[in-house]
C-alpha cells in the first residue's frame, strides 16, 4: 500500500469519527459502561464501545445475532455497508476527506502505462502476466458476504486460526475449476505502442479461458474480466476472437453428471440392481445464470451453474434439452430490475418449445431493491442478495421456485389400468395447480390495486402500462395463451371448466404498490403509444419509460398520432415585469384558434382602420395578417394587450396539462368573454368551450353542466371523479354561480360520494384541476377570489350575427377551414400535441402570466351596477345637469333614481355602493379624501331639501341640517383632475338651461324696448 493503515486511525481520532457517522451521540457513551443502539430499528441498547491500548475504538454488538464480535472502525464500516475491506477504506477516505484519499482511490483502478513496442513485438500482440496465487482481497471482491460465510460453515470443523485459509483455498479452487485465472497484467500492441494494464490488490483482472469449435476448428480463447472497471464497455475484453455464443460451465456440468452416473452405476452393479438406468441419474438443480459473478456465488453455496459468454447467447431448445438431460430442474434467478425481469419472462415464454415453460424461476424478494450496495445503487441480483441474506434463505427460495407451466398431465387409464384411447389417439388427464396458476398470472403482470380508498380492482401490468381488468378477462388471457401455443384441446377444456380461474382464487393475487407519478413541481411526463416525452423547466426531451419505476394507466396514454417533437412555435421572454412574445410558427390550427380568440381589437384593426382603403388594399392586409396577433394596424399597447391574452392562454394550457398540483399555484381556470356587448348581455359563441375541449384530448376530464340550478347542492355531483381524473370542467356556469364554493376544491381535499358506494376523500394532490367557462362575471371579486382564479379573456372574433351587430358571421370552421379535433389529420394532431407540450414547458419555466383584466373587471362592474341604475346614472351625471364635480345630497339623487326606476324602496347603503361602482366604471373619483371626515363619511350641515311627491318638485329650507352627501370628481380633458370644490352644493330647485335651450338670434332683429 502507498499509505500506512495507522494513518486512518490517526486522522479519525482512533476511528471515533468513523463510528460517529453511524451513532451521532457516540461521545455520550465513550468512557462509560452505558450501552447504546447501533441503529434506530434496534429494539434495545445492545452495543458497547471501548478504547484499546493502541488508542483505537472498538464496538461490540451483543444483540447482533451470533457471537458478540468486537469491530474496529474499518470492520464496522464493512459490516454496516456490506462491503469488502478495501471498499470500506474507499468509503472512509471519501466520507471523511482524509489527506491520503488519493492514494486509497488509486488502489481501485488499474495501473496503466504506455511504452514503445519492441521491433519483434507484432501489431496486435497480446501478452499476459499470470499470478501464481489468487489474492485474498480478490476473493472478498468476487464473493458475497454470506457466500463466504456458508463456505466457512462447511469448514467449521477446522480450527479457527486455520479456517480462513481453508475457506479461501476452497473458493480459489472453485474459480480455477471454472477456468478463472488471476492476472498480474495484460498488454496490447497497437500502432507500435504497447499498453500495459496491471492489476492491484483491490482491482482484479481475471482471465476466463475456454476452448470451443469455431468454423469447424477448435480454438482457445480468453475473456478478460475487470469487475471494478467503471466503464462497462471495457469490463469484458476478448482475446483470440472469443466465442460470444459459448455457454460457460457446460463442460464442467457434463463432467460432474458423468462422474455421478459412474458412481451410481458402480453402486447399482455392486448391489445387482438390474433396473438401473444411467440416463435417469441427474443433478437436482442447475442454474442458467445471467453472468459469471452470480454464477460463482451460487456455485459457492452448492449450486451448479451455466452462463452465456455474452448478451448474444440465447438458450436454444437443443441446449435446453441437454440441460434437462443433466438435471431435474433448470432454474433461473433474474435480476430484480426491469431488464432482468423482462428477459427472464421472454426466456420462459420462448415459443419454439414448451420445455421453456418448465424452467423454474427463483424470485428474489422485492425488499432487496430497498437496499443499496457500497456505490448506493439499488441491489438487484444474487450477489447483492447474499450480502444481506444467508445462503440457507436462498436455498429456501429455490425450494419455492415455480415454472410457468401451471398444469400436470398423464395418460388416462381405464378401470383395468390400461391406457385409454379416443378415435385412435391417447387420452390425457390434466390437473391445474392453483399455486402455479397464480405464479403464471403474477409473472404475466396480473395483480390487485387500490384504485380508490378501500376499493381494490384487478389490474394487468405490461411493461409500464397498467390497465384495469375483470375476472373474465383474466380467464380469457389464460385460454388465449393456450390457444396461441397450440395446446391440446383437452387441456383447454379443463381450463374452461376449472373453478380455479374465478374471482375466489384471483383474490390471492398480490396487491401491488405502483408509482403512477408522472408529474413533479417542475416536471411532466406525457405518454403516447410509442413515445414518452419529458417536459421540465429546462426543456423538452424524449425518454424511455420502461424500467424507470414509474407506471401509467392505459387510459391515460394519449391515444393520438404523435410522431415527433417539433421546433418551438413561440418564444416568451420576461423582462422588467413585462412579457415579450415572438411568434415562430403558426401552422398549428389550434394555435391559430388561440390567436384569433386573443384579437380583442380585431374590429378596429380589420374594420374601422381599413374603411378608407380600397377593396384590394383591404383584402391584401387581411391576407397578410390573417393569423397575426401583432398586426401593424394597431398601436403598441393594443398589440401588447393581444399578445398578453395569447400568452395567458398558453400559460393556462400548460397549467392544465401539468398534473402536479403545486400548493403555491392552485387556481381555477375561468374563461369568459373579454369584449362585452354594447348592451352588456351575455354573448357566447366565442370559443370558450373549444378551449377546454383541447384539454379533454390529452387528459381525463369530468364534465358538469354549469347551467344546472344549485349544482353543488347535489351530494353526488362529483361521483364520476376518481384518482385518474385530471380535469373537472364546469361548462357555461350560470349567472350568479358561486365561485367561492370552489375554494376548498381548488386548494384542499375533495370528497367524492358515488351513489350506492362508500364516500371517499381524495387528497388535494390526487384531486383534479378545475376549469370553468361562463358568459357572466363572477360577481363580487374579492381578493381571495382573484387569488384562486386564472382568468382567460376570449375576444368576440368568433361570433354569430343573429342581431345584426357585426358585418358578417364568423365561426372557427369558416375561419380555420376545418373543425377542430374531429377533422384533424395526423399532421394536425402532431402540431396540436407539440403546442400543448410547449405550453407545458412555458408554464414550468416562467412566472404567472395573467390576462389583461380591464374588460373583465369592467363587465364585472357593469353586472354589479345593473342596467337600470346604469341607464339612470348616465342620464343624471353630466355637465348639462350640473351634477359632476359638485357636492350632491344623497337624498336628492336617491329620490331621483327611485322615481326614474319606479321603485318605492331602495336603501341608501345600496345606492352608495352603486355610485361607487359607477364612478369606478367611468374612471372618476368617488368622494375624494379631502371631503371625508374622521368617520370616513361625507356628512355636512347644509340647507335641507324636501320633495313634494305629488308635484315631483323640491323646496329648499332656510334651516341647515346634518345629512350625507357624495361627490364625483372627473378628469380634465387636458389631463389631471378637476379641482374639488366642497362648498358648491347641487341645488335641485335651480334649473339650469343648457346652451342649446336658448333661441338663436335672427340677424337684423331689433332689441326689445322694456321701458
Amino acid at each position: 500500500m502507498a499509505f500506512d493503515i495507522d494513518q486512518i486511525f490517526q486522522e479519525t481520532n482512533g476511528g471515533l469519527d468513523i463510528i460517529r457517522w453511524y451513532v451521532k451521540d457516540i461521545d455520550d457513551f465513550v468512557g462509560t459502561n452505558k450501552h447504546f443502539r447501533m441503529r434506530d430499528a434496534d429494539k434495545s441498547e445492545s452495543c458497547a464501545i471501548k478504547k484499546t491500548p493502541e488508542h483505537r475504538y472498538i464496538v461490540t454488538d451483543f444483540g447482533g445475532g451470533g457471537s458478540a464480535k468486537p469491530r474496529n472502525a474499518i470492520a464496522l464500516v464493512q459490516h454496516e455497508e456490506n462491503c469488502t475491506y478495501g471498499e470500506a477504506l474507499k468509503i472512509i477516505v471519501t466520507r471523511h476527506n482524509l489527506s491520503f484519499g488519493q492514494e486509497v482511490q488509486s488502489l481501485y483502478t488499474a495501473k496503466f502505462r504506455k511504452e514503445d513496442a519492441n521491433p519483434d513485438e507484432k501489431e496486435g500482440l497480446w501478452e499476459f502476466g499470470h499470478l501464481e496465487e489468487w489474492p485474498d482481497s480478490w476473493i472478498d471482491i468476487l464473493f458475497s458476504r454470506y457466500a463466504i460465510a456458508d463456505v466457512e460453515y462447511k469448514h467449521k470443523h477446522i480450527k479457527e486460526e486455520d479456517r480462513k485459509k481453508a475457506v479461501y483455498d476452497s473458493l480459489k479452487l472453485l474459480l480455477t475449476n471454472q477456468n478463472w485465472h488471476p492476472l498480474s497484467s495484460y498488454s496490447i500492441v497497437k500502432e507500435r505502442k504497447k499498453t500495459i494494464v496491471e492489476s492491484q490488490d483491490h482491482y482484479p483482472i481475471i482471465s476466463i479461458e475456454e476452448e470451443s469449435t469455431i468454423n469447424e476448428k477448435k480454438t482457445k480463447w480468453k475473456k478478460i474480466y475487470q469487475p471494478k472497471n467503471k466503464d462497462k464497455k471495457f469490463r469484458f475484453m476478448y482475446y483470440n476472437g472469443g466465442d460470444r455464443y459459448f455457454l460457460h460451465g457446460l463442460v464442467q456440468l457434463r463432467a460432474k453428471v458423468e462422474k455421478l452416473r459412474d458412481q451410481k452405476q458402480k453402486e447399482a452393479k455392486s448391489n445387482d440392481d438390474t433396473s438401473f438406468q444411467r440416463e435417469k441419474i441427474k443433478l437436482e438443480n442447475v442454474f442458467f445464470s445471467t453472468g459469471g459473478s452470480d454464477a460463482i456465488n451460487k456455485a459457492a453455496i452448492g449450486f451448479e451453474c451455466v452462463y452465456g459468454a455474452s448478451e448474444y447467447f440465447k438458450l436454444s431448445s437443443s441446449v435446453l434439452k441437454e440441460l434437462r438431460s443433466l438435471a431435474h430442474n433448470i432454474c433461473t434467478c433474474p435480476d430484480l430490475d426491469y431488464t432482468g425481469q423482462r428477459e427472464n419472462l421472454a426466456l420462459c415464454f420462448t415459443s419454439t418449445s414448451t420445455n421453456y415453460l418448465d424452467i423454474k424461476t427463483v424470485d428474489l424478494p422485492v425488499e432487496l431493491q430497498y437496499k443499496t450496495d457500497q456505490y448506493l445503487r439499488k441491489c438487484k441480483d444474487v450477489r447483492d442478495y447474499l450480502n444481506y441474506f444467508s445462503a440457507s434463505s436462498f436455498r429456501n427460495l429455490v425450494k419455492m421456485a415455480k415454472p410457468m407451466r401451471f398444469w400436470d398431465s398423464h395418460q388416462a387409464l381405464d378401470r383395468d389400468g390400461n391406457a385409454r384411447f379416443k378415435f385412435g389417439r391417447p387420452v390425457y388427464e390434466y390437473k391445474i395447480s392453483i399455486e402455479r396458476m397464480l405464479n403464471f398470472l403474477i409473472k404475466n403482470g396480473f395483480g390487485r390495486y387500490e384504485t380508490m380508498p378501500d376499493f381494490i380492482e384487478y389490474i394487468h401490468v405490461k411493461g409500464s402500462v397498467v390497465s384495469i381488468v375483470k375476472p373474465e378477462q383474466i380467464k380469457s388471457f389464460v385460454i388465449n395463451f393456450l390457444r396461441q401455443w397450440y395446446m391440446e384441446e383437452g387441456l383447454i377444456d379443463t381450463v374452461h371448466k376449472s373453478p380455479i380461474l374465478s374471482d375466489t382464487h384471483f383474490t390471492q393475487l398480490p396487491e401491488l404498490e405502483l408509482d403512477f407519478r408522472d408529474a413533479w413541481f417542475n416536471t411532466q411526463l406525457m405518454y403516447f403509444p410509442k413515445k414518452t416525452i419529458k417536459i421540465d423547466d429546462k426543456g423538452i426531451t424524449e425518454v424511455k419509460n420502461e424500467g424507470s419505476g414509474f407506471y401509467v394507466w392505459e387510459s391515460q396514454i394519449i391515444q393520438k398520432p404523435f410522431s415527433r417533437l417539433l421546433d418551438p412555435m413561440f418564444n416568451v421572454l420576461e423582462q422588467d415585469g413585462r412579457f415579450k412574445l415572438t411568434m415562430l410558427n403558426n401552422d398549428c390550427i389550434f394555435n391559430r384558434f388561440l390567436i384569433q380568440t386573443s384579437r380583442v381589437h380585431w374590429r378596429k384593426e380589420l374594420e374601422d382602420n381599413l374603411d378608407d382603403l380600397s377593396s384590394e388594399e383591404i383584402e391584401k392586409y387581411k391576407s397578410e395578417n390573417r393569423f397575426n396577433i401583432s398586426g401593424p394596424n394597431l398601436t403598441d399597447e393594443e398589440r401588447y394587450e393581444q399578445e398578453l391574452h395569447l400568452m395567458s392562454k398558453y400559460y393556462a394550457l400548460g397549467y392544465l396539462v401539468h398534473r402536479y398540483k403545486d400548493p403555491s399555484r392552485s387556481w381555477s381556470v375561468v374563461a369568459m368573454d373579454d369584449t362585452p356587448n354594447e348592451d352588456g348581455l351575455p354573448q357566447g359563441g366565442t370559443g370558450k368551450s373549444i378551449f377546454f375541449e383541447a384539454i379533454k384530448q390529452v387528459r381525463e376530464q369530468v364534465f358538469l353542466n354549469g347551467k344546472k340550478d344549485k349544482l353543488f347542492d347535489d351530494s353526488h355531483v362529483l361521483e364520476q371523479i376518481t384518482r385518474k381524473t385530471d380535469s373537472l370542467y364546469i361548462d357555461d356556469a350560470a349567472q350568479g354561480f358561486d365561485f367561492e364554493q370552489l375554494f376548498s376544491l381548488v386548494t384542499g381535499d375533495m370528497t367524492v360520494n358515488p351513489k350506492g358506494k362508500t364516500r371517499v376523500s381524495l387528497d388535494k394532490s390526487e384531486s383534479p384541476k378545475i376549469s370553468i367557462s361562463t358568459n357572466y362575471t363572477p360577481g363580487k371579486m374579492s381578493g381571495s377570489l382573484l387569488r384562486r382564479i386564472l382568468f382567460l379573456g376570449m375576444s368576440n372574433y368568433f361570433h354569430n350575427n343573429k342581431l345584426g351587430e357585426f358585418r358578417e358571421e364568423r365561426t372557427p370552421v369558416s375561419d380555420l377551414g376545418k373543425s377542430l379535433f374531429s377533422a384533424f389529420d395526423d399532421n394536425d394532431w402532431n402540431n396540436f400535441l407539440n403546442l400543448l407540450i410547449q405550453c407545458s414547458h412555458l408554464y414550468l419555466s416562467t412566472s404567472q402570466i395573467e390576462a389583461p383584466m380591464k374588460n373583465i373587471m369592467e363587465r364585472n362592474i357593469l353586472a354589479d351596477i345593473g342596467l337600470t341604475f346604469l341607464e339612470w346614472a348616465e342620464n343624471y351625471f353630466n355637465n348639462d345637469m350640473g351634477t359632476i364635480d359638485i357636492v350632491i345630497p344623497v337624498k336628492i339623487a336617491l329620490e331621483d333614481f327611485k322615481n326614474s326606476a319606479n321603485m318605492n324602496k331602495y336603501s341608501a347603503q345600496l345606492f352608495n355602493s352603486k355610485l361607487r361602482l359607477f364612478a369606478q366604471f367611468k374612471g372618476w373619483r368617488y368622494n375624494p379624501k379631502d371631503l371625508l371626515g374622521k368617520s370616513k363619511r361625507f356628512s355636512r350641515r347644509f340647507p335641507a331639501y324636501e320633495l313634494d311627491h305629488k308635484l315631483k318638485t323640491w323646496s329648499k329650507s332656510i334651516d341647515t341640517v346634518a345629512q350625507d352627501y357624495f361627490y364625483l370628481q372627473t378628469e380634465k380633458e387636458t389631463g389631471g383632475w378637476n379641482e374639488v370644490n366642497g362648498a358648491k352644493v347641487y341645488d335641485p330647485t335651480f334649473k339650469t338651461i343648457p346652451a342649446d335651450g336658448f333661441p338663436t338670434p335672427v340677424p337684423g332683429t331689433e332689441k326689445p324696448n322694456f321701458t
